[in-house]
């Protein structure tokens, strides 16, 4: 007698959970009425945004289908719009799209319903996105430009990490010969080389964004002007210089002078040196920098000036031997000419090391403008090997 109430407790207990997972899986059904018929409803409804529009899709595969209506909600003002739905002779999976323009920026509601001939309704299906607009696209920045420079007559942009919903850049400027151009910078991209640009018009950029990877529109931030101004004064001039945020490195000794173009050669080896002041230098040593001499090495800086006489001086600190082969340099235009060039197509030129006197020596370097020019001022240099040529300051006097 006992084990028979112990099964009927047990039997209880099974039919109680049965009938509330029931009343779960099948609680759609207060919704249906068994006397009615129902063609399919949207299927895979999806929505994609763009500016103050969107668009939906969803797919039909029911024949009895002929029409959806779809009604969309902002702010509480509802609106609809009807959707035939074309018949074919053999009907397959079909995916129905529809465009709903003249959105405002705020959250859209979108319910969709299916409908036959015969006036017969699906059950509906609802979603709901956010509408991008004036302000989201006012919202956007261009894309921060770190640095820009004229190196070896090429214009070199640097730009900062781009946001994860940027596209690109489209940049436009003049080339050469006053043509303009223009060239897109995908969101991956961080230098940009422009070997033919004319530093006498300002270039033009804006950034493009996609909100998410399914918006159907492009957004553009407002179209930024940059004039490329060269300076009219040195900067950086005097020990100890200012490096770049690369830091020191050749055991804490080296470093990248900041505010000055180097060539390949020179940033190898460091042209700022910690142990001596942090004094300007160029050298190498076999065994401790990477390359073991200098061969055609540059540091200069670029400026506009007025016409008038200068001089462009250089007090060298501390010279290794004479019999290295390095120029106190002025030349026209956006870089410094190769050392085997200096004597014969230089503006202006003085040679350093037949010069040399000694420790605080200092060169001086004559030139005139007859008008407004763009010159660039530097070293140019061959150091032999464990050798070093270092420089204390610069200074650029109207005379």
């Amino acid at each position: 007698m006992k084990m028979k109430i112990k099964w009927l407790i047990v039997m209880i207990i099974l039919c109680s959970l049965i009938i509330s997972a029931c009343s779960k899986w099948d609680d759609y059904t207060k919704y249906i009425d068994e006397n009615k018929i129902y063609p399919q409803k949207p299927d895979s409804l999806k929505v994609y945004v763009g500016f103050e529009k969107a668009l939906l899709e969803w797919i039909i595969v029911d024949p009895k289908v002929t029409s959806c209506k779809v009604y969309y909600t902002q702010e509480g003002e509802q609106d609809s719009i009807l959707v035939p739905i074309a018949k074919l002779n053999n009907f397959t999976n079909d995916t129905i799209q529809v465009v709903i323009d003249n959105l405002i920026e705020t959250t859209c509601y979108f319910k969709v319903i299916s409908y036959d001939d015969y006036g017969h309704s699906s059950l509906e299906v609802e979603t709901e996105e956010y509408i991008y607009g004036d302000n989201y696209q006012k919202s956007l920045l261009n894309r921060s430009l770190k640095s820009k420079q004229m190196l070896n007559n090429q214009f070199h942009l640097q730009w900062y990490d781009a946001d994860e919903t940027e596209l690109g850049i489209e940049l436009e400027y003049k080339d050469i010969f006053s043509k303009s151009k223009k060239i897109y910078i995908p969101d991956t991209v961080t230098s940009t080389v422009i070997a033919d640009f004319n530093v006498d018009y300002p270039f033009a950029y804006r950034t493009l964004y996609l909100p998410k990877s399914t918006a159907i529109d492009t957004f553009y931030t407002a179209v930024e002007e940059v004039k490329f101004d060269f300076p009219s004064e040195l900067s950086n001039a005097k020990a100890p210089f200012e490096i770049t945020n690369r830091g020191l490195w050749l055991n804490n000794r080296a470093g990248t002078i900041s505010g000055w173009i180097v060539n390949d050669v020179v940033e190898k080896q460091g042209s700022v040196d910690n142990n001596w002041g942090r004094r300007m230098v160029m050298w190498g040593w076999s065994g401790f920098t990477p390359v073991p001499s200098i061969t055609n090495g540059k540091i200069y800086q670029i400026l506009s000036l007025p016409s008038g006489s200068y001089s462009f001086r250089a007090t060298v600190f501390k010279m290794s031997s004479q019999n290295n082969q390095v120029y106190l340099v002025v030349n026209n235009g956006f870089s410094l000419l190769d050392i085997t060039n200096v004597e014969n197509e230089s503006l202006a030129f003085v040679d350093i090391s037949s010069t040399f006197k000694g420790d605080y020596n200092v060169a001086i370097c004559e030139f005139t403008l007859d008008a407004p020019s763009t010159v660039s001022l530097g070293i140019v240099g061959n150091v032999g090997p464990n050798q070093e040529v270092f420089f204390h300051e610069f200074e650029l006097i109207t005379n």
